[in-house]
C-alpha cells in the first residue's frame, strides 16, 4: 500500500513539471466536384436507392493512378479527368445515372491509386439535360516556362501548391512563375523534378520568399520583377 502511494506521489510531482502546448482548432474541407458526370446528364447519387423508376446495367468498379514524376512527391489524381472518362464509359453503355458512389483512395511512397464504384443504370423519364459546351474565359494553367525553365504544377491543396522546376529558380524567376500560372494568396512549395523530396524555395502566404537552402526570407514586395 506505501508503494502504491509513493508511485502515486511521484506521478502527480512528475505530471505537474510537465509543460503543456495548446492546439488550435484546424478543419480542412475538400468537396468533390460532380459537374464533369452532371454537365453530360448523368445523374450521380451516394445513396444505395433512388426514388426513379431505373434499369440497373452493372457494376462500375474503375481506378486511376496518378501521374507519376521524377520528384518522389505525389501527385493526386485529377478527378475532373476520371470522372469525364467515367462519364463516358456510362454514356457508351447507355447508362444516364451512377448510383451508390463510392470514392476510396490507396497511398503508396510515390503514387496514389483513386477507385471509384457504383452501379450504372439506365433512369427512366429523367429531367437532367446535357449541358452544352461553353468557352472558360480563364482556366488556370499548370505549367508553364521562364527563362528557358520548365515549371509544373504537381499538386493543389488547401494548404498550398507544389511545384516542380528543371532547374533552380531565382527569385525573380519564381516571381515570374508564379505571376504565369496565376497563383494568388497560397503558400508554394518549390522542388527540383529530379531532386527529390526536399523543396529548395518556397512562398508562404503572407508575402515572403523563402530559400530552404539558406534561410533567406524575403519580402515579395522587395523583388524587383525584371523583364
Amino acid at each position: 500500500m506505501n508503494r502504491l502511494v509513493l508511485l502515486l506521489m511521484l506521478i502527480l510531482s512528475l505530471s505537474s513539471c510537465a509543460t503543456y502546448v495548446g492546439v488550435e482548432q484546424i478543419t480542412v474541407t475538400e468537396i468533390t466536384d460532380y459537374a464533369p458526370l452532371t454537365d453530360k446528364g448523368i445523374f450521380v447519387t451516394e445513396a444505395n436507392n433512388v426514388n426513379y423508376d431505373y434499369v440497373p446495367l452493372g457494376s462500375v468498379v474503375s481506378t486511376t493512378r496518378g501521374a507519376i514524376l521524377p520528384t518522389m512527391v505525389r501527385v493526386d489524381v485529377d478527378m475532373n479527368k476520371l470522372f469525364d472518362s467515367i462519364g463516358n464509359e456510362l454514356i457508351q453503355k447507355g447508362a444516364n445515372g451512377l448510383i451508390n458512389l463510392k470514392i476510396s483512395n490507396t497511398y503508396e511512397p510515390s503514387v496514389v491509386y483513386t477507385t471509384v464504384t457504383g452501379m450504372a443504370v439506365y433512369i427512366k423519364d429523367l429531367d437532367l439535360k446535357m449541358k452544352e459546351a461553353k468557352e472558360v474565359p480563364s482556366a488556370k494553367l499548370s505549367d508553364c516556362v521562364v527563362d528557358g525553365i520548365k515549371a509544373l504544377i504537381i499538386q493543389r491543396r488547401p494548404s498550398g501548391i507544389f511545384v516542380s522546376t528543371s532547374e533552380k529558380m531565382t527569385p525573380v524567376q519564381i516571381m515570374k512563375m508564379v505571376d504565369e500560372l496565376q497563383i494568388t494568396g497560397k503558400a508554394v512549395q518549390i522542388f527540383l523534378s529530379d531532386g527529390g523530396n526536399k523543396a529548395y524555395a518556397g512562398i508562404t502566404d503572407n508575402g515572403y520568399y523563402i530559400n530552404y537552402e539558406t534561410k533567406e526570407f524575403i519580402e515579395l514586395s522587395k523583388i524587383k520583377m525584371v523583364d
